[in-house]
């Protein structure tokens, strides 16, 4: 197996001082990707340092910003989904090694099916936090239970736990215990932060294939049990019935992960090729979104910054 300092490197962030007057053009931003739940950092940025303008909109159960229709369309659809792409976390990743993309923004560390890739193709990858978020679970808003602790998850996905009465649910039924589809953000990011080699059971007809889709699977089952992440669910979607559980006794809420008081806090990276000359852009707007202009956008956008902005 590859040892995975071989092929990936975390960064310590720290803030950074950078013009404030930092713009670029639409040729000088750099190529970039993002999973689903991050491609709003990446649309803000874009808009705070080009001339062009986002919106804000709902599309399909979804809460998105979107660079103006015109502003688009002045550049060209097919030159600008060139430019800025959302292929999901393993889309992102892949676009990344095959040099499809300069920089990406995702939830989670590489895959081994990832890792896999980057060592074929002679790629070492850089990861560095951007901002704060967490990982959630959630229920249907008519499910009794409140909080789980991380050994109860643990037994739930594991299989050794199947019933909500074993959690003092009298009435409930079996646990439908959702999971995603592998290489997702969210998947990845429960194996590693979660189950910590403990096997998780991925039955077919238990898996959702889209952060959507399993947001909107639990709002009609009340027996349902499922994860994502915390700015995906609070920000992106409208889907009332599906609700947050506590982990160990903390709620998810922007103080508990900036103060990491919440168990399961994660991070955003913005992920580059480990390379002797680096896309001089791509470093810049790493180093503006370390910044207090960068750190306001995020924060802006509804994640938790990495900093005290205030």
């Amino acid at each position: 197996m590859t040892d995975l300092k071989n092929v990936v490197s975390i960064k310590s962030p720290f803030p950074t001082e950078i013009n404030s007057n930092l713009f670029f053009s639409f040729d000088e931003f750099p190529n970039i990707d993002s999973s689903t739940s991050n491609q709003h950092i990446v649309f803000k940025s874009f808009c705070a340092l080009t001339e062009y303008s986002c919106k804000e909109n709902d599309y399909d159960g979804e809460k998105f910003v979107f660079v103006e229709y015109d502003d688009r369309k002045s550049i060209g659809t097919e030159k600008f989904n060139e430019k800025i792409k959302t292929s999901k976390t393993h889309g992102a990743y892949v676009n990344l090694i095959n040099k499809q993309a300069d920089i990406i923004l995702v939830a989670s560390h590489p895959s081994d099916e990832e890792i896999k890739l980057a060592v074929e193709n002679g790629v070492k990858l850089e990861l560095t936090p951007i901002a704060k978020d967490a990982f959630i679970f959630m229920k249907h808003s008519d499910n009794p239970i409140e909080n789980l602790s991380l050994e109860q998850i643990k037994m739930i996905y594991s299989g050794k736990i199947t019933k909500w009465s074993e959690l003092g649910w009298d009435n409930g039924n079996d646990i439908k215990a959702y999971v995603r589809n592998p290489n997702s953000g969210s998947q990845e990011t429960m194996k590693d932060l979660v189950m910590e080699g403990e096997t998780l059971i991925e039955t077919e007809d238990m898996i959702i294939s889209t952060m959507k889709g399993l947001v909107y699977k639990l709002s009609s089952d009340p027996y349902g049990l499922g994860y994502s992440f915390f700015y995906y669910k609070n920000a992106m979607t409208q889907a009332p019935n599906t609700v947050f559980l506590s982990v160990d006794g903390v709620d998810p809420n922007a103080n508990s992960i900036f103060s990491e008081s919440y168990p399961l806090t994660t991070r955003v990276y913005l992920v580059m090729r480990e390379e002797e000359n680096p896309n001089e852009s791509a470093v810049k707007l790493k180093d503006w979104l370390l910044s207090p202009s960068g750190q306001n956008v995020i924060k802006e956008v509804g994640y938790v910054p990495l900093f005290n902005m205030d």
